[in-house]
């Protein structure tokens, strides 16, 4: 999902389409690949093919930097500079609704 959200938002293959792109990068995150929750993310801070939403944002990120390792201190950069345009109550609210998803995500499993 985040090779064709990647090659959507990127209009490779075809028109760029940054809708279709947070589409396939939002199934990718629903399914809990961190990379497709980092550009879901992006997609929601920035406001590209979906509603800006800061606090979705932050819900995103923090579910692909819960990974710990590698994959969070790839991501590191740009959440903390993101964070940093955040007020407190958004990030507290993203970090809400992250452990919601990680709740109801793993009581389907």
């Amino acid at each position: 999902a985040a090779n064709l959200g990647n090659m959507s938002e990127n209009g490779m293959g075809g028109a760029h389409d940054e809708k279709l792109a947070a589409d396939w990068y939002l199934a990718g995150a629903e399914r809990d690949d961190s990379d497709s929750q980092f550009k879901t993310s992006v997609m929601y801070y920035k406001g590209q093919g979906v509603a800006r939403d800061r606090v979705e944002a932050a819900e995103w990120w923090t579910l692909a930097m819960m990974k710990g390792g590698e994959v969070a201190e790839r991501f590191r950069p740009s959440v903390q500079s993101a964070e940093g345009k955040l007020t407190e109550q958004e990030i507290t609210e993203g970090r809400q609704r992250a452990a919601e998803w990680v709740k109801a995500h793993v009581s389907r499993q």
